[in-house]
């Protein structure tokens, strides 16, 4: 919302893919391939943060021309190799293909009159990932890092113009453009205690190198129309903790709670990619009958009071969302 207003977001339904394939090649040596989308994933040999924004704000939204519509998308193909040096030590490395994408609508003021833009593109990045897990004492504490490097995807697109005045047409025409940006680097530290034969407790924190992020410019045809938005995010670290306690040998029950700062200072948070402190709480259930596996997971995230003060648009930003999982797994072994 604004100060004096409250205009709010349509909600959207969004699928959030993901798929795991592992192979043990030898006695000590895994192989692990990994598609996702959106979503963080962490596992003992891999850790995995894909990067995902959007918003869709309403037709009459007064900071229109800064964004009605906009959804950026990463999706990533990330082959891990796994080695267990010794009983109590493992390490692994891999690769990652990326696949960015962006979508962004908002409009464009012409003295008496308002256009449209319609922005598309798409680029690819390549990024690569370390870490390691030591078991501090065996079957009590495990420690692991990980560290996964910044990844920068070049885009290329479209920019469609539409509903523009006769009096404008010649310089606002559809045409090519062309954008960057750095995924940011992570690093990773996290502890799991299994104080009872049946319970394992989890605490993670993660440092997530936002301020490769400096701003989002896009790149036209024409140069004139450039304008880049400064955005000059900031380093955050996220904590979650989580506990699984396993009722019999086959059911299992979770409970997480997480929280994930916004990277955006006052000035430069708008509502082109607006953001808030997020506070989550999840719950989840697991059952394994061999060889298949299904989870199911629920997670509530209050998106907390944020002020802005960019010039023109200042306010608070706030929200709800819910997240729902569902896995299938199945074992050849």
């Amino acid at each position: 919302r604004r100060d004096g207003d409250r205009p709010a977001t349509e909600g959207r339904d969004l699928p959030v893919p993901a798929f795991l394939h592992e192979a043990r090649l030898s006695g000590r040596v895994d192989l692990q391939v990994v598609y996702e989308d959106d979503e963080f994933v962490l596992r003992p040999n891999l850790v995995y943060v894909p990067f995902g924004a959007g918003a869709n704000w309403p037709e009459d939204f007064v900071g229109r021309t800064r964004g009605l519509e906009s959804t950026v998308a990463t999706y990533a193909f990330n082959p891990t190799f796994a080695y267990q040096a010794h009983d109590r030590f493992r390490i692994g490395v891999g690769v990652s293909l990326i696949r960015g994408t962006v979508d962004i609508r908002r409009k464009i003021a012409l003295v008496q009159n308002e256009g449209t833009i319609q922005i598309g593109g798409a680029g690819w990045g390549f990024g690569y990932n370390a870490g390691i897990q030591v078991d501090v004492l065996k079957d009590l504490l495990s420690f692991g890092a990980q560290f996964r490097g910044p990844t920068k995807t070049n885009f290329e697109g479209k920019g469609d113009f539409q509903d523009i005045p006769a009096g404008f047409q010649t310089l606002l025409k559809d045409q090519t453009l062309k954008s960057s940006i750095t995924l940011p680097g992570t690093v990773g530290l996290g502890l799991s205690f299994t104080p009872l034969e049946r319970l394992t407790v989890g605490f993670d924190a993660n440092l997530v190198l936002w301020s490769s992020i400096e701003e989002f410019a896009i790149n036209f045809e024409d140069e004139a129309l450039n304008n880049p938005l400064p955005k000059r995010w900031k380093d955050t670290w996220n904590f979650h903790l989580g506990a699984e306690y396993g009722l019999t040998d086959s059911f299992f029950v979770r409970a997480g709670l997480a929280y994930d700062p916004t990277p955006s200072p006052e000035e430069t948070l708008t509502p082109d990619l607006p953001d808030a402190h997020r506070y989550k709480a999840a719950l989840g259930l697991g059952y394994a009958f061999d060889p298949i596996r299904v989870d199911i997971a629920y997670q509530g995230a209050i998106l907390g009071d944020t002020e802005s003060t960019a010039p023109g648009i200042a306010g608070t930003y706030n929200g709800f969302g819910h997240s729902f999982g569902l896995t299938l797994g199945y074992s050849m072994q």
